[in-house]
């Protein structure tokens, strides 16, 4: 098998990293400050405004964020004319793995200090991981998310993408013997949410499953794309109902299920590498200039929590911030100044301890 990746699929996957990152960042802005409505709950006229409205809409769009980037992982696995599953595995070792446990663990290490100082003066307990019930597991959970999600949440998505990618050569010696079969079959058990341990979730698996697969059988993502767009009117439609109807979902049982969910994220990973990829066609410089930030995007992942929520702290004593004006921007303003801060700081540290800097985000070079 020949390399895929052309020009223009290495441009839609800088394109798709940064932008699902940053939407992460919006994703886990959860509630703005002052606003007491959480994404993730229905919305209802207590707490309906625009600001709440378009957190809402912005949450559950970014619910793509996971499964576009366990595709692109799937894909570039498999993008290559051997796959040496041995030497891949070393490799994301160095570039994921290791990097990721030395983040879990400076978070981990951070919020414990924060929770001890702190807690005489009634500060940081937002920080606390259980720490009065301080054992072995709870090291064992915030560094590497053995029975709960680690201490810097984000890194479930590194924890099952670890598993996932010890899995690839089971995953490729059933679709090469199963083809399509196979990830229908996969497909099913992830609609009706059935996790195995010790998953998080099997977004993951099942959406690099879908990389995979469109990689070994040597289909080209543009191809993918043109086909996409031609139908783009009614998936791009029926991807915003999905979004005002998860919003809303206390209108009817369906909205609130679990399989909605699950088809609202098919549908928006279609919709928004779309979207993308129209904008990148026509060259708009504004994500041709994002993409060049794409470097960065494993550092904003592994900073932008808990930083984000020192800035919502932060925003929290602004005079007027609870108004309609300003909750719309603290919406916007928190998630931009967290990534920017997120790029400050890798600037920073890769300008004056660059083999550091390396290693930390994975053994990707800056600009």
């Amino acid at each position: 098998m020949v390399s895929l990746i052309t020009k223009e699929n290495s441009q839609f996957i800088s394109a798709v990293r940064i932008t699902m990152i940053i939407g992460l960042v919006f994703h886990h802005l959860f509630t703005i400050p002052n606003s007491g409505f959480f994404p993730r709950n229905s919305l209802d006229e207590n707490f309906f405004n625009l600001a709440n409205l378009l957190n809402s809409l912005i949450h559950w769009t970014a619910m793509t964020a996971v499964p576009l980037l366990s595709i692109i992982s799937g894909y570039l696995y498999f993008n290559r004319p051997n796959v040496q599953h041995k030497t891949l595995l070393l490799k994301r070792l160095h570039s994921v793995f290791l990097p990721s446990v030395a983040w879990t663990t400076i978070w981990f290490v951070f919020a414990y200090t924060m929770v001890i100082v702190g807690r005489p003066y009634g500060l940081f307990g937002w920080l606390d991981y259980n720490f009065a019930n301080f054992t072995w597991l709870t090291i064992l959970n915030g560094v590497f998310g053995i029975t709960e999600q680690p201490l810097a949440f984000q890194f479930w998505f590194i924890h099952d993408l670890v598993l996932t990618l010890i899995l690839a050569p089971l995953i490729s010696w059933l679709i090469q013997r199963f083809d399509k079969w196979y990830v229908l079959a996969l497909m099913s058990i992830w609609l009706i949410n059935k996790v195995p341990m010790p998953f998080f979730s099997l977004n993951v698996l099942f959406f690099f499953t879908l990389g995979a697969f469109v990689s070994k059988r040597s289909i080209k993502l543009e191809v993918l794309l043109s086909i996409a767009k031609r139908w783009q009117v009614p998936i791009i439609g029926f991807f915003i109902v999905m979004l005002f109807t998860r919003s809303f979902f206390n209108l009817h049982p369906l909205f609130a299920s679990e399989i909605w969910l699950s088809i609202l994220r098919l549908v928006g990973v279609v919709t928004v590498s779309i979207i993308l990829f129209t904008i990148l066609q026509r060259q708009h410089w504004w994500l041709l200039k994002l993409s060049e930030y794409s470097p960065y995007a494993f550092f904003i992942f592994a900073t932008h929590y808990p930083v984000i929520e020192f800035f919502k702290i932060l925003y929290m004593r602004i005079p007027l911030q609870g108004t309609a004006t300003g909750q719309l921007l603290t919406l916007l303003s928190i998630p931009i100044l967290t990534t920017m801060s997120c790029i400050l700081s890798a600037k920073v540290l890769a300008r004056f301890f660059p083999g550091l800097f390396l290693f930390l985000n994975g053994g990707r070079a800056s600009q």
